[in-house]
């Protein structure tokens, strides 16, 4: 019985280990992937990727009132022919990340370490879109946040890079440099 759980110590400190990635010069580099994504996705390749902008506005659910495709503001696409489809007006900052801006954010979303804590509100009030875009500069993936909801929509192509916790994105928009997350600040 011990031996059992000395075992079952000594592999879950090991599984434990953080996993380092250097970035190299070049816009290739490759990111693990937790374990519950499926095994056709254990690698997030980001030779495509090359740009990732970060917006943020006013809640866009009170002042969005463009209709897309027949879908209201709560419902519609938020990108199509690489235009946003919505007033760009209302944007107060936006963030262009640097390569290791690029691999923090990429590990963030791949990460599934976040406890069930963090509970899905019935509400959304989107302040934050997190733009990838090729090395084309066309949009080939966005994700909206809503931090204090703890809710997001997102392009169907992240769809398994949902898992991270929105406190977590919350302290990475702070560290590169968002500074509105509400009209009081938070």
């Amino acid at each position: 019985m011990k031996k059992l759980l000395c075992f079952i110590v000594l592999i879950a400190g090991l599984s434990c280990k953080k996993n380092q990635t250097s970035i190299k010069n070049n816009d290739t580099y490759e990111i693990p992937i937790s374990k519950s994504i499926n095994k056709t996705n254990r690698i997030f390749k980001l030779d495509r990727l090359s740009k990732i902008e970060i917006l943020s506005y006013p809640n866009r659910i009170l002042w969005d009132t463009i209709s897309f495709n027949g879908m209201t503001p709560f419902d519609k696409e938020l990108i199509s022919n690489n235009k946003l489809t919505f007033e760009s007006k209302f944007i107060k900052e936006i963030i262009n990340l640097n390569k290791e801006q690029i691999l923090e954010l990429t590990q963030l979303m791949s990460s599934d370490s976040c406890e069930p804590k963090e509970m899905v509100a019935a509400c959304y009030m989107p302040r934050h879109l997190i733009l990838f875009k090729n090395k084309k500069d066309t949009i080939i993936a966005y994700n909206e946040i809503c931090i204090e909801c703890v809710g997001s929509r997102y392009s169907s192509n992240i769809e398994v890079y949902q898992k991270y916790c929105m406190t977590d994105m919350k302290d990475f928009f702070k560290k590169v440099g968002i500074k509105y997350f509400g009209e009081n600040g938070e």
